[in-house]
């Protein structure tokens, strides 16, 4: 009997030992199964804001692309600009030129034949004007450089 009740006692402490491994064995389990539905959580947070920063990124590249885009625009703006301006510059000096020309024509004397034949009597009564002799017929000499002739 004393033996039936070691084996007894041995059983029980025993089956003892497998109820508290068969406890804390659960009990990891448990733990375990909260840990890994908290990663899978975490996971789905961060897989979240995985695809809201592709969103944003895409949204960037996109603007890039069209900064790019407008980039490309002004500069061929700014080489139609230049060019423009190159060309009225030089316009505006052959302009320059050109007045110059003109200016000094006109600083120069009056030949002295084309000076007589356009005279007119030196008086301010109209009638006189119209009394004055007509217009010779031959042509008028082209002016040419200012010589000893020049009024």
């Amino acid at each position: 009997m004393n033996l039936k009740l070691i084996g007894v006692g041995a059983l029980a402490v025993a089956g003892a030992l497998a109820f508290w491994r068969w406890e804390v064995v659960a009990t990891e389990r448990d733990a375990i199964e909260q840990n890994a539905e908290a990663l899978q959580a975490r996971l789905d947070e961060q897989a979240a804001e995985l695809s809201q920063l592709t969103a944003a990124l895409d949204g960037q590249r996109d603007r890039a692309a069209r900064l790019v885009e407008v980039e490309r625009g002004i500069q061929t703006l700014r080489q139609t600009l230049d060019a423009q301006g190159a060309a009225q510059r030089a316009s505006f000096e052959e302009l320059k030129r050109n007045d110059q020309a003109v200016r000094d024509y006109l600083h120069r004397g009056v030949p002295r034949t084309l000076g007589v034949r356009y005279q007119r009597p030196d008086t301010t009564n109209p009638a006189d004007y119209r009394r004055a002799p007509g217009l010779p017929a031959d042509p008028v000499p082209i002016a040419g450089p200012p010589g000893a002739g020049d009024e």
